[in-house]
């Protein structure tokens, strides 16, 4: 991609502990990575639970997303959010990867 994320020496990040987990809470540029390659939508802050530590492109991997907040009730907890990640899976499901 063009666009990756310049992947720059990283200040300490913010974290939260889920079922005993450690990660990271999502950034601005976490946010806008989330809205414009994965779920093609406007989110609202609160929506983004958090994220996973940054792909080797600077993606986020998967974050977290709650399920009630925001205008409608959505499926899925975690979700991958690295392009790459997400074309690759895509490309194995495509292959009827999940049924075998």
């Amino acid at each position: 991609f063009d666009d990756v994320h310049d992947v720059t020496i990283a200040m300490p990040r913010e974290t939260t502990t889920i079922a005993n987990q450690t990660f990271l809470l999502p950034t601005e540029q976490d946010l806008q990575t989330i809205q414009e390659r994965q779920v093609f939508h406007k989110l609202e802050p609160s929506q983004v639970t958090c994220v996973s530590s940054p792909c080797r492109h600077g993606f986020p991997q998967a974050f977290g997303f709650h399920p009630t907040k925001g205008p409608k009730l959505v499926s899925g907890l975690f979700r991958l959010s690295c392009p790459l990640l997400v074309q690759q899976i895509d490309e194995w499901e495509g292959q009827s990867g999940v049924r075998e």
